[in-house]
């Protein structure tokens, strides 16, 4: 079990990939409907990924120290469009202290579910700035400054639907109308797109990272069956 709560820079390197392949698409929007396409079919996936590689460096999952995962985080947020790392790690410290309850929405309408879906972004945006237990500190102030230039210099320097693309996509990345981003429906899995979600499928575990899920849940459950069929379709339709 120790060997599996190892960190693993693995996840700097998919960092990496991820925000050069966004700012390389990110450049080329010159029109709103190119962008918008662009961000339903390779946007919104990317700007996910970077969303899960978030959650391992909030659990200093990549280096193993606090000061290196917070600044990588920091930087993955640079191809996000949004602020959220030091928010977001905050907010995952005090889950695990104070869990949230879970809303069974597969009582509701369609209506509903699509309202919620569509809400769930912003919801979890200002969730992190208005539920937030700790205090303000430097690296807050750090992220949301370098984000500010970075944004700054994509809107002079490029053009109105680069920024336009990145923020598209952290949106669909996060929005469960998207299919990438159905594992984020509360009780719900996500089987079909395991592999483009990083394992999210495993359900995430604050000590192993989402390289040795599939080891961990092996040993857990005696199989590497992702669990469950498709949390989209279920949640749709069920």
């Amino acid at each position: 079990m120790d060997l599996l709560c190892q960190p693993d820079s693995t996840t700097f390197t998919v960092t990496l990939l991820l925000t050069v392949a966004q700012f390389s698409l990110a450049v080329q929007q010159n029109t709103l409907v190119g962008c918008l396409m662009t961000s339903v079919l390779l946007g919104a996936p990317l700007a996910h990924g970077l969303y899960m590689m978030n959650q391992e460096f909030c659990y200093n999952l990549c280096f193993g120290a606090s000061f290196f995962d917070r600044w990588c985080g920091i930087f993955s947020n640079f191809a996000a469009g949004l602020p959220y790392s030091e928010l977001l790690r905050l907010s995952e410290t005090e889950q695990l202290v104070h869990p949230r309850p879970v809303i069974v929405y597969q009582q509701f309408g369609w209506k509903q579910k699509l309202g919620h879906a569509l809400a769930q972004p912003v919801q979890w945006w200002l969730r992190l700035i208005y539920e937030r237990r700790a205090p303000v500190n430097k690296f807050v102030i750090w992220n949301v400054f370098l984000q500010s230039v970075i944004m700054s210099i994509l809107f002079f320097w490029f053009h109105v639907y680069t920024v336009i693309y990145l923020l598209f996509s952290t949106y669909l990345g996060l929005c469960p109308v998207h299919p990438i981003a159905a594992h984020l429906l509360p009780s719900s899995d996500h089987g079909m797109f395991n592999l483009l979600t990083f394992n999210a499928g495993y359900k995430r575990q604050p000590r192993v990272p989402w390289t040795r899920l599939p080891m961990w849940y092996q040993m857990a459950h005696g199989s590497v069956s992702t669990p469950g069929l498709h949390a989209w379709r279920k949640f749709w339709f069920s």
